[in-house]
């Protein structure tokens, strides 16, 4: 049975799409439709309508993280969903989440509006620390074990408008979707770190080959030895899609391109990938 991923939103678009700094992805597996993500909320509703995406006619939401750029989307995306859908996310993905910036500290956490929309949605909502089965054969990973030391996460999130309180985003989930010939993984923004991510699916499904990697990395500020050892993982994998976008960055893209050329895919919004 054929699965597939549709890129909503991403940072770059084409075909007729636009593009934002978000995130969103639907995936079809035959039996369901999962909505991954809502990107920033400027362009869902338009892309969804060019992709005909019919409205109720989605199984379940699975929210990465709290950030704007992947919940920002709630509001126009809630209307895609069936009247009984269930929606999941860690529970620390409504909290109140703050970024430093050039200016000072910046609100980057889920909306009032989205938050409460989001409650409100008659649909069951599932919070989850632990991998749970959202799907036939589509797992969230869970919170993300962060074993490798080459991959620590960002220190200019907090938890408060002061910058007391550091946020290590322990609300980072990706999808693991299984296939006959192995196993997808999916990320949003990847906060854990794309290897820490890996080596969890690995753990889980230990009899799952990784067949693909799709998805945001954070590497965009990585440094050339972190963007190095994640090109040399991915390269050691041997897997046959990667598709980095959204906050992998130009510079790590290009290391990832020339480490992994037959693997490599475009993603952006629009793009469809077939498995």
């Amino acid at each position: 049975m054929e699965t597939s991923i549709t890129c909503i939103v991403e940072n770059t678009a084409s075909g007729g799409l636009l593009g934002e700094h978000g995130l969103s992805f639907l995936i079809e597996t035959g039996k369901n439709s999962i909505l991954f993500d809502t990107g920033a909320g400027n362009v869902f509703a338009h892309n969804a309508s060019k992709l005909r995406i019919p409205r109720k006619s989605i199984d379940a939401l699975v929210l990465s993280h709290g950030h704007y750029d992947h919940t920002g989307g709630i509001k126009d995306a809630l209307p895609f969903l069936k009247d009984d859908a269930k929606i999941f996310f860690h529970p620390a993905a409504l909290e109140p989440k703050y970024s430093r910036r050039p200016g000072g500290l910046a609100y980057i956490g889920i909306s009032e509006e989205n938050r409460r929309l989001l409650m409100e949605f008659p649909g069951e909502k599932v919070f989850l620390r632990n991998s749970q089965e959202v799907a036939d054969g589509v797992w969230t990973s869970g919170e993300v074990r962060r074993i490798r030391q080459e991959e620590t996460p960002e220190s200019k999130f907090f938890l408060d408008p002061e910058g007391k309180r550091p946020d290590i985003i322990m609300d980072d989930l990706s999808l693991f979707i299984r296939t006959e010939k192995g196993l997808l993984v999916l990320a949003g923004c990847c906060h854990s770190g794309p290897v820490n991510t890996m080596e969890q699916a690995r753990r889980l499904f230990p009899d799952d080959m990784i067949r693909a990697f799709v998805g945001g990395t954070h590497l965009v500020n990585a440094d050339e030895r972190r963007i190095a050892f994640t090109a040399d993982h991915f390269k050691s994998n041997g897997m046959e899609v990667l598709a980095p976008c959204h906050c992998t960055g130009e510079i790590a893209k290009a290391s990832l391109f020339c480490e992994n050329r037959s693997a490599y895919r475009p993603c952006v919004s629009g793009s469809l990938f077939r498995f």
